[in-house]
């Protein structure tokens, strides 16, 4: 499994003046990596990457969020990397998927809704609620 190219953007991110909560779960994600040959695949029972992006509206005053089924959050889309050790590549075309984009195969899929944070969906709020970051246990607050 080619680990690298996550490995060599999340050393980039490490090099810049991040927070020091952001800095150690940068740290846990490398050393998860390294630990874990299997880490782009989502039979890695300890976890597993995934590719994801933020999708704005012009002003950049909202995001395009999806309803995940399984875990019962609003996140932003994205999915698995099933091997694929591009998770550039991964994101966009998980993206694509997700919200019907021209050329990126089936809008639909059973365990997941897309919205935009300005229209309130039922369910729960998309601004509030925890995520958690890589391989960290700590679960870390979002803010709107």
């Amino acid at each position: 499994m080619h680990r690298s190219g996550a490995l060599k953007l999340l050393a980039a991110h490490r090099a810049l003046a991040l927070p020091s909560e952001e800095a150690v779960c940068v740290d846990k994600t490398i050393a998860f990596i390294k630990e874990h040959p299997d880490c782009l695949l989502r039979t890695c029972l300890p976890g597993h990457l995934t590719g994801s992006a933020w999708i704005l509206s012009p002003d950049r005053r909202r995001t395009l969020l999806t309803h995940h089924g399984k875990l019962g959050k609003w996140l932003q889309l994205g999915g698995h990397a099933d091997g694929d050790p591009d998770l550039l590549a991964v994101a966009l075309r998980r993206r694509g998927r997700r919200a019907g984009f021209p050329g990126s195969g089936s809008s639909t899929s059973g365990s997941s809704t897309s919205t935009a944070t300005g229209s309130r969906p039922a369910g729960p709020s998309p601004g509030t609620g925890t995520t958690t970051c890589g391989s960290c246990s700590r679960p870390t607050r979002r803010s709107r």
